[in-house]
């Protein structure tokens, strides 16, 4: 079946889905209007029935309140409508683009278009994934990736590798493939960087090449069957993504002498000792001694390295090594078993293998060696070597100095480089109060020009202890000369919890609807006082003008502490278990009840908004608000990571392991823990709204706009020229208004649909 084919079939649903008459006369439906079942109403809502539950409100009597429901409904199935439109429109351009790049050998960017298709194909994603194109693309991409990795192109590996893997949604088709092509790059990043920048600045080259070719290729379509309007907008898209990847960023070259200091033998020792007892997954010592030794295969067949460690270039001894390590793993694979004794046995003579063949530094063969033992585990398992020690321990104070600005990198057209730029000051903070704006450029820090800096390093130079100064050198708009800003450090309050728009002092107004009295909460992560900012907003609105209802959004919150989380389901919950953790051989270890006293006196509706970018914390409450039917869910499919994480010393303190040691289980049962093999994880909404990743981002760019505060700079001069070509601040009430994000939409419909049956109910009751 072809694409136009299943794209009418993907119409229909569409149209079944999210068209609905707009008839603008309501009063001639309405005449004898019989009684109608309220519990029909919230029952169609929370399935999104919204076509027959238009229906059935038509056929009430004249109520202003359910007429502006019926407008909000009209008003998403009109916007889903035109988006339908569009996403069958991309999903054709997207489709041919990606056979025309896979014919012009172009496999990496056909891959690449695939996904976008994939995700422009809704629910006939599988279909779209047996397509013959698609297998076709598929098969060639696979040869493509295998003939790179013989190359030692590593980057290329990965990138392919990456691309199928994401294709298929799944952690089990690709997932051996990929993690060997990463540890294959990061050996290259950590001693062979040239090598690596090499291989990076070949695959810009290339990718640059076929860009150009596929920008000729659509500007001689576009002239053709485009519109002006839409050809600006492609060139423009173009041109910006062009400047982007024709640059490519400076590696942290710094030595890995540097960066492997004070590693030391009993630390790989410690950490097989804790992660053979103590994962939550553990079978024992064999698996983290197999991926030590298979480490070591990956080490010397990273050839490249040899510029960095002349001993590889014996060919003879590297035979040697490599093949007296394949024997430890035939030996491992056949063995029965390993005690902590045997385990520490067998390293000692790893160990010894290097010293009698390559004799590479011991801190590399006890680093590769650590690594590779925990590649065996889950992503969230990692050692914090002493390179990163400080950095990480500061993370568990669970405070935050600074000077209280969000930053981002931003691509500058005019010196075609990326810049730092203030997003939005923080309230109250050094920045706010030293006049910092929105749309500012920090040039420099301390007298340094941050050309070229990343957000990361951006962050650990602008950050530090309390009391102390950083200088941001500020380049604002068009002025020729940097402002310079001297502030003090101090401790930023971390805010994670945000409304629905800003008040004029900065504060936060949570009334998405106030008219209906339906709060709004975004929890951005989970910290000590998330609870208590909770019980403050809604607190804030009980004195305000009530609370009827409640939006919690949870999307792209990655978690943070159980505790709260707790607290935070507990205000909805009085009673039960609201979630318990297992460990290894399912063995029950913790159990957090409910605790009357902790819970909200009244029971409001609440949905809860999250994607897959909900994590952790935000599966935990999600998910046990689920079970005990306490709130709707609405959006897509969570991220699937339901595990705890202990963090043990090492080496007398000099490093830190961090080991999942647990798996979250909800209160019916559900462990949402995502493990390779899986293929259900994580927890799936009640009520599912797609959409596309174009919009996910347009929502998220909206989204920040909105809530930029305008800072703290001085009135302009009298007399002073307003900037013409400045855009209107976004408003909250547009993102409703243009149907910028669908979820949060259909949730507020959800809520309002229940709030308008209560409405009818009584209606009905008083005219009995």
């Amino acid at each position: 079946m072809g694409y136009m084919i299943r794209w009418a079939l993907l119409c229909i649903l569409m149209v079944g889905l999210f068209l609905a008459p707009t008839t603008p006369g309501l009063a001639d439906d309405r005449q004898a209007a019989p009684l109608i079942s309220t519990d029909e109403l919230t029952r169609l809502a929370d399935a999104g029935e919204f076509d027959r539950l238009l229906t059935s409100l038509r056929t009430t009597p004249e109520d202003a309140t359910v007429d502006s429901l019926i407008k909000d409904i009209e008003r998403f199935q009109t916007s889903r409508a035109e988006q339908a439109n569009k996403q069958r429109k991309a999903y054709n351009d997207a489709y041919q683009k990606m056979v025309r790049q896979a014919d012009a050998g172009q496999l990496e960017e056909a891959v690449f278009t695939a996904l976008l298709a994939r995700d422009l194909a809704g629910d006939l994603k599988p279909v779209f994934l047996k397509d013959e194109k698609v297998t076709e693309i598929l098969k060639r991409t696979e040869a493509a990736a295998k003939e790179s990795e013989a190359k030692g192109d590593w980057v290329e590996a990965l990138s392919l590798y990456r691309s199928l893997d994401e294709l298929f949604d799944d952690y089990a088709t690709y997932h051996k493939q990929l993690k060997l092509a990463a540890n294959h790059l990061r050996v290259l990043r950590a001693y062979a960087p040239d090598e690596l920048e090499r291989l990076l600045r070949e695959r810009s080259e290339r990718l640059k090449k076929n860009r150009e070719a596929e920008e000729a290729a659509q500007k001689a379509l576009d002239a053709k069957n485009a519109t002006p309007e839409e050809i600006k907008d492609k060139q423009n898209k173009q041109n910006t993504d062009s400047n982007k990847d024709d640059e490519i960023r400076p590696l942290d070259k710094e030595p890995w002498e540097k960066k492997l200091a004070s590693v030391e033998l009993p630390m790989l020792k410690q950490t097989i000792g804790n992660a053979g007892k103590k994962h939550v997954s553990s079978r024992g010592y064999a698996q983290l001694l197999k991926g030590s030794a298979q480490a070591m295969i990956t080490l010397v067949d990273t050839k490249a390295i040899a510029v960095t460690f002349p001993a590889m270039k014996d060919e003879v001894k590297v035979a040697q090594f490599r093949q007296r390590f394949s024997d430890v793993i035939t030996e491992i694979d056949n063995a029965t078993g390993y005690s902590y004794l045997d385990a520490l046995g067998l390293i000692d003579r790893m160990v010894g293998i290097n010293s009698e063949t390559l004799n590479l530094p011991e801190e590399v063969i006890v680093y590769e060696m650590t690594e590779g033992a925990m590649d065996t585990l889950d992503e969230f398992s990692f050692v914090i070597w002493p390179y990163r020690r400080e950095s990480f321990a500061r993370t568990l104070q669970g405070k935050f100095y600074g000077v209280g600005i969000q930053i981002a990198s931003k691509f500058d057209h005019k010196t075609k480089r990326d810049r730092l730029i203030v997003i939005s000051p923080l309230a109250d903070t050094p920045a706010y109060r030293a006049g910092i704006l929105p749309n500012d450029i920090i040039a420099e820090v301390n007298g340094e020009a941050t050309t070229d800096w990343s957000i990361d390093q951006a962050v650990r130079t602008i950050t530090g202890e309390e009391g102390t100064i950083v200088t941001l050198g500020i380049q604002r708009g068009e002025e020729p000369a940097l402002r310079q800003f001297k502030l003090v450090r101090a401790e930023i309050p971390i805010e994670s919890i945000r409304g629905w728009q800003h008040k004029q002092d900065g504060s936060w107004d949570y009334y998405i609807d106030r008219d209906q009295k339906i709060g709004y909460v975004r929890l951005s992560e989970f910290i000590p006082q998330s609870a208590g900012d909770l019980d403050a907003a809604v607190k804030q609105m009980e004195k305000d003008a009530g609370i009827n209802a409640l939006i919690l959004d949870l999307r792209f919150n990655p978690g943070g502490l159980l505790s709260s989380a707790v607290e935070i389901v507990n205000r909805f919950v009085p009673e039960g278990t609201i979630v318990s953790t297992v460990g290894p051989a399912d063995t029950r270890s913790s159990v957090f009840e409910a605790r009357p006293e902790r819970a909200w006196k009244r029971r409001i509706p609440v949905v809860v908004l999250i994607n897959g970018g909900s994590a952790s914390a935000s599966e935990i409450v999600s998910g046990a608000l689920q079970d005990y039917h306490r709130a709707l869910i609405v959006g897509t499919r969570s991220f699937g990571k339901g595990s705890v994480q202990d963090v043990f010393k090492i080496d007398n303190d000099k490093a830190y392991l961090r080991l999942t040691t647990q798996y979250y289980k909800l209160p019916q049962g559900r462990i949402i823990h995502r493990k390779p093999e899986d293929r259900t994880w994580g927890v799936e909404p009640d009520l599912k709204v797609e959409i596309t990743a174009d919009e996910v981002a347009k929502a998220i760019e909206f989204r920040q706009k909105v809530d930029v505060l305008p800072g703290n700079a001085p009135p302009p001069a009298a007399g002073a020229a307003a900037d013409a070509n400045k855009e209107p601040a976004p408003k909250a009430a547009d993102i409703l208004e243009k149907g910028v994000d669908p979820q949060l939409s259909a949730g507020l419909l959800v809520l309002k649909t229940r709030l308008v049956a209560r409405h009818i109910a009584l209606a009905q009751n008083a005219a009995k």
